[in-house]
């Protein structure tokens, strides 16, 4: 963000070229006190008008104030210097600016758009000398912010509750407004029968192919090395020589293919392939195609398995139904399942799903102790989630690795007499037998579900039935299908709020809680602060240490806003290297004391002293400071422009 310093000394610079303006002096050369201005803006242009909206001087990197064999454009009006439709938009802006206003506004030309500033010239008497505009060039802005909006439309498409081949269409026809993809196929490996099928495919040239083995296509070849490959006539010639590549359709110019993965299983075998090509030589793919295409790989790979997974639920659910005619002395157990995947189902957060299996397994096990434990993390050891019966649960954690079931992955019964690796979860109990049950989804093991018979009061040992070790398996399977399905939502769901960079919140999740923060500020008469945060000094250190360092030192910057923040709280990149606290019920004390830990925590950490960073803070408080967000927004963004002029590395309250 550009220091507001430099925003004051263009305006300070307006007063000298206002005389030049009025002397009616026309040329070339830049005037000495416009060095601050053009230095303010390196990106941009600056232009002087005079009264009569005639260019005075121009300079810049924007364009040029004499292109090459072009008349000279001094002492040119608007009107001469501009098509009458772009003469049309400009004109009122600067006529505005001419009265004393400021403006601000975009325009596009020639496939560029450009953001404008137009701000009356200083003066000494009633009415401005003049003009002066700044223009920056914010296409590449522009391009980013489609893209970005373009790519949540696929993220969105993924988690959608239409069928697979309606989810694909989506996510095609978004491709295509991002890259040239007419020609655009997925090919899937069906798990059951190892058949490779095309669920969704358009090409000019090919018609869709039916399910087959998976033999040495090109397709294929992909499937089979796991790499993503960019292929032109030299490079599959040159695999075919080599015999990786004995098949294939129509030619094209480029073929892209992108193995299929879940996000986070960088290694193992691929759900498929995603690819495009094009037969016309005028479109040609490179690496930023196949990176675009990597991310959306992984967007139709949730979907695909979250349809997979659906389907494996339904067909479970469709095997317990069948249960209810085979075996009627067990339809209240049916029932109950059918509850329970019912209410798996419907359950928003994987801790949910475990609770809801646990109380249901308690129904279901009335006459077994029991326990569900799941995995924690990554660190191998699993906890309790739901316990009943008599004292058999753990306390705490246990390791994962002392579970029989779990190191076999399959269900394990044992006596309780059984001197063999008993099971580190469980109190062996004379006379009881144990059944652990895993929870396995896609190959994870998740957690698992133990049942232990209730002793005899003569002393002999409780049975658990064939039917109950089925119906137990039933149980693990759904918990696992529907655990591994949220989890796939939780991950896809994060990745749309989140910045990738930071791990903070994204400014598109910030506008929705400030909404729904205001409202709930609004019904119960509360306050609601906001932080608005500038890093002093980055994008020197960012110029002079590379984009690697100062990514390294944003994402410093998240896992400090993380770890100073309240669980209330919400913290988010607002953009490069400015970042925002949304603080609900929060007054102005609260807001100094807060933007002051956050100065304080940048201030003695050695990496931003190292880098020479510190923080500039605004802040403004909801009802006073402003009755919406952008209201709030210019509070914060003025008292932070307060907070540069001050010094920087402090907090000023609006």
């Amino acid at each position: 963000m550009r220091d507001r310093s430099e925003c004051s000394e263009s305006a300070r610079s307006r007063k000298g070229v206002g005389a030049r303006a009025r002397s009616g002096a026309v040329t070339a050369d830049p005037p000495v006190d416009l060095r601050s201005v053009l230095g303010a803006f390196p990106e941009g242009s600056v232009i002087v008008l005079d009264r009569q909206l005639r260019h005075v001087f121009a300079a810049g990197s924007t364009f040029s104030a004499h292109p090459p064999g072009h008349p000279p454009v001094e002492g040119r009006t608007v009107h001469e210097l501009l098509p009458p439709s772009h003469a049309g938009v400009v004109e009122p802006h600067l006529r505005a600016a001419l009265a004393g206003e400021t403006r601000r506004f975009e325009f596009a030309s020639g496939g560029r758009v450009f953001e404008m500033r137009a701000a009356p010239l200083a003066h000494d008497g009633d009415e401005p000398d003049g003009v002066l505009v700044v223009v920056l060039d914010v296409t590449p802005r522009k391009l980013a912010e489609s893209r970005q909006a373009a790519l949540i439309r696929i993220a969105d498409a993924a988690l959608s509750d239409s069928d697979l081949p309606s989810v694909l269409a989506r996510i095609h026809e978004v491709l295509r407004g991002l890259m040239p993809a007419d020609n655009f196929y997925i090919a899937l490996l069906d798990p059951e029968t190892r058949q490779l099928e095309f669920p969704y495919f358009v090409d000019r040239a090919d018609p869709p192919p039916p399910p087959r083995p998976p033999g040495r296509g090109i397709t294929e070849y992909v499937l089979r090395t796991g790499v993503p490959l960019l292929a032109d006539p030299e490079t599959y010639e040159g695999l075919r020589r080599s015999g990786e590549i004995l098949e294939r359709g129509s030619p094209s110019i480029d073929w892209v293919g992108v193995p299929l993965r879940l996000p986070g299983h960088a290694t193992g075998e691929s759900l498929g392939v995603l690819a495009v090509q094009s037969y016309d030589p005028a479109v040609r793919y490179g690496a930023v195609e196949v990176e675009l295409l990597q991310f959306v790989s992984t967007q139709v790979a949730v979907a695909v398995e979250r349809k997979r997974a659906e389907e494996r639920l339904r067909v479970s659910a469709e095997g317990m139904r069948r249960w209810i005619h085979v075996l009627q002395e067990r339809n209240q157990q049916i029932e109950t399942l059918r509850q329970m995947v019912t209410t798996l189902q419907a359950c928003r957060t994987v801790d949910e799903v475990y609770d809801t299996g646990g109380r249901f397994a308690r129904r279901l096990f009335r006459t077994e102790a029991g326990a569900l434990l799941c995995s924690h993390g990554r660190n191998g050891m699993l906890r309790p989630v739901a316990a009943w019966g008599h004292s058999e649960a753990p306390v705490g954690e246990v390791p994962a690795e002392g579970c029989r079931a779990l190191r076999d992955r399959r269900a394990s019964l044992s006596a309780g007499e059984d001197a063999v690796a008993p099971c580190s979860h469980r109190r062996p109990t004379d006379g009881s037998r144990t059944l652990c049950v895993p929870l396995i989804s896609q190959g994870e093991l998740l957690g698992v579900l133990s049942l232990t018979s209730r002793p005899h009061p003569e002393g002999n040992g409780g049975s658990l039935s064939e039917a109950t070790q089925r119906l137990a398996v039933t149980v693990a399977d759904g918990i696992a299908l529907a655990a591994a399905n949220m989890g796939l939502r939780e991950l896809l769901r994060d990745q749309a709020v989140r910045d990738p960079l930071t791990g903070l919140y994204n400014r598109r999740y910030m506008e929705e809680t400030f909404r729904r923060e205001l409202a709930r500020a609004g019904r119960h008469g509360g306050t609601l602060g906001v932080l608005l945060l500038d890093l002093d000094g980055f994008k020197a250190f960012n110029d002079r240490e590379g984009h690697a360092a100062g990514d390294s030192l944003l994402q410093q910057v998240g896992r400090l806003l993380t770890s100073v923040v309240r669980a209330e709280d919400v913290a988010c990149r607002y953009g490069g290297d400015e970042f925002l606290v949304l603080l609900p019920g929060a007054g102005a004390p609260d807001l100094a004391s807060r933007g002051e830990q956050v100065c304080s925590a940048v201030r003695s950490a050695p990496a931003f002293s190292a880098a020479g960073v510190t923080v500039s803070i605004g802040a403004a408080v909801h009802p006073a400071n402003g009755s919406d967000l952008d209201g709030l927004l210019r509070a914060a963004d003025a008292a932070l422009y307060r907070a540069k002029a001050a010094g920087k590395d402090r907090t000023v309250l609006a």
